[in-house]
């Protein structure tokens, strides 16, 4: 109960609470929630593959410097895979996200495609 001096509490109205999102709507929230998730997790690749291929440079330097032939060349072949590696992260995080985008483009205009 409350005291006369204080108001009592205001009880949500049907205007100031959030409504539902349409079921549709809310299908694109998901799926480009889940799109930025893969885009997160691509970039962690990303990070870690070249912190791979720096090590590997200077090892592969070391090498050079050294006159261990057979030892650079495989270093730079295992760089030259991981740069591989690297390019096709890159073209799955920019499709995904092209993705994501023209999903949220179309849901802003009430147009709602399939994931």
């Amino acid at each position: 109960m409350s005291s006369p001096l204080q108001p009592a509490p205001k009880r949500a109205s049907a205007v100031n609470r959030p409504k539902r999102w349409p079921e549709r709507a809310l299908g694109v929230l998901e799926d480009t929630t889940a799109r930025l998730a893969d885009i997160s997790s691509g970039a962690r690749s990303i990070d870690k593959q070249a912190s791979a291929i720096d090590r590997m440079a200077a090892l592969g330097v070391d090498a050079v410097r050294d006159g261990n032939a057979v030892l650079a060349q495989q270093i730079f072949l295992d760089i030259q895979q991981r740069t591989a590696t690297v390019r096709h992260t890159a073209a799955t995080i920019l499709g995904t996200a092209g993705a994501a985008s023209a999903a949220l483009a179309g849901a802003r205009v009430g147009e709602y495609g399939e994931g």
